[in-house]
C-alpha cells in the first residue's frame, strides 16, 4: 500500500534544485539557515518505510526506527515531524497537497501508538 505526495510543479524549486546539485554544499547550509529547505518536497509512504526529498537532501526513516510523530498547528499552518530514535527527522508542512489524509495514514500505520498532548499540538508516541 504505498504512497506519494508531492507539491505541484514549481519553475523556483527546480531553479534551488539545480543549484544544490552544482554546488553539494548548499543543501547543507540551506537546511541550517533556511527552516523550509528542511521540510519534505516528495514523501513515499511504504508499509516498510517512510522516504522524503527536499532542498536540504534525502531521507528515509523505517517505521520501526520512528520514535515519534508529532502534528503541530491546524490548517495550512500545519507541521507533521516524524522523528527517529537516533534524531532524524521528516517534516511535512500543512501546505503539502493531500496533508490531512497523509496525516491519518500515518497515524494509521503506526496503530501501536498512543496521543501524548504537547503545549502546541498533539503527538503520538511509540508504546
Amino acid at each position: 500500500m504505498e504512497g506519494v505526495y508531492t507539491y505541484p510543479h514549481c519553475p523556483f524549486r527546480e531553479v534551488t534544485h539545480a543549484a544544490a546539485r552544482r554546488i553539494p554544499a548548499l543543501r547543507r547550509i540551506a537546511a541550517v539557515l533556511w527552516p523550509a529547505a528542511r521540510r519534505a518536497e516528495w514523501l513515499r509512504v511504504s508499509e516498510s518505510a517512510i522516504e522524503s526529498c527536499g532542498l536540504g537532501g534525502r531521507s528515509q526513516l523505517r517505521w520501526d526506527e520512528i520514535e515519534s510523530v508529532h502534528l503541530r498547528g491546524k490548517r495550512r499552518r500545519a507541521r507533521l515531524v516524524i522523528q527517529a530514535e537516533d534524531g532524524r527527522r521528516i517534516v511535512v508542512a500543512g501546505t503539502m497537497p493531500a496533508f490531512p489524509e497523509l496525516a491519518d495514514r500515518i497515524g494509521a500505520t503506526a496503530s501501536t501508538w498512543y496521543p501524548v498532548a504537547l503545549p502546541h499540538g498533539r503527538a503520538l508516541r511509540l508504546r
